[in-house]
């Protein structure tokens, strides 16, 4: 399956979710404090890459007299996610259906600050150079590239299924609303992932993990729900691999293609976000 295959496939299910699967508030806080301290014009040309709701929004009400481009190669999902947001952010939009690694043959305006929501993590790691490539030819001199990154958690390495899904279980005996049971999937998702690192392995995936979900799929228990869930929620990706990479490697890429690593700054809000810092880069070499 293509990565376009696999995007129009999220799109026809995709509802919104809370953190991990979405950023939340405290993410979204500081994706606006970094522009607010960093950006070197009162109106910039802001570009989203991807079609995050929730980002668009604060964007379009921080700078309410700027460019805002939203960058995404899914139209379905860039339709899907655009149901929810008011008709004064959607009119105020320009929408460029394209690829991030091709950026610069295709966007008509220089860029004074990219923001994306796990955008990295989602392009493979053997394209990084593209992606660094692209966004440092569409940006302004001392432009900036702001992501939200999410690493693995490494005290959940190696932990059996049961182990990670507890906490989730603990989570929806609290608040068992089908929204709270999405964002329990979404966080035992994720927490699936740090578990299946390994030494005899550079990626991450939830293949360690299948027959337990399998096992325990549309059975009457809350395990089975969250299983359930997974397995409908995240079809598109049961078989999907992610590069494992760490905070250095994003830092080291991003300087080898012109941009040097400012801040970051961790949310407190949900648990996995002491894994997923929001990094700020500043382009700095001559084009």
């Amino acid at each position: 399956m293509s990565q376009l295959e696999k995007w129009e496939r999220l799109a026809a299910r995709w509802e919104h979710q809370g953190p991990p699967a979405t950023p939340s508030f405290d993410d979204i806080n500081n994706f606006s404090e970094a522009l607010q301290g960093s950006v070197n014009c009162d109106t910039p040309t802001i570009a989203v890459l991807g079609c995050t709701p929730s980002l668009r929004t604060r964007m379009r009400r921080d700078w309410p007299t700027s460019r805002i481009i939203v960058v995404d190669f899914c139209q379905e999902m860039y339709v899907a996610t655009s149901v929810i947001l008011d008709q004064e952010t959607k009119d105020a939009e320009e929408y460029y259906p394209i690829d991030w690694l091709g950026m610069a043959s295709e966007l008509k305006y220089e860029v004074d600050a990219f923001v994306g929501d796990k955008s990295l993590d989602n392009v493979a790691f053997e394209d990084w150079s593209k992606f660094f490539q692209s966004a440092f030819r569409c940006a302004r001199p001392e432009g900036l590239l702001v992501l939200h990154v999410g690493f693995p958690d490494p005290e959940l390495a190696g932990k059996p299924f049961e182990t990670l899904a507890q906490p989730w279980i603990d989570h929806l005996s609290l608040n068992d609303t089908d929204v709270e049971t999405g964002n329990a999937a979404a966080g035992l998702w994720e927490d699936l992932l740090s578990g299946s690192v390994s030494d005899s392995t550079n990626h991450l995936s939830l293949e360690p993990y299948r027959s337990a979900l399998e096992e325990h799929n549309l059975s009457n228990t809350p395990i089975g729900l969250l299983s359930t869930r997974i397995l409908k929620d995240f079809a598109s990706q049961l078989d999907a691999q992610w590069t494992r990479f760490d905070q250095s490697d994003v830092i080291q890429s991003a300087r080898e293609y012109g941009f040097e690593f400012l801040s970051q700054k961790y949310s407190h809000d949900y648990h996995a976000a002491r894994n997923q810092p929001v990094m700020v880069f500043r382009q700095t070499a001559p084009r």
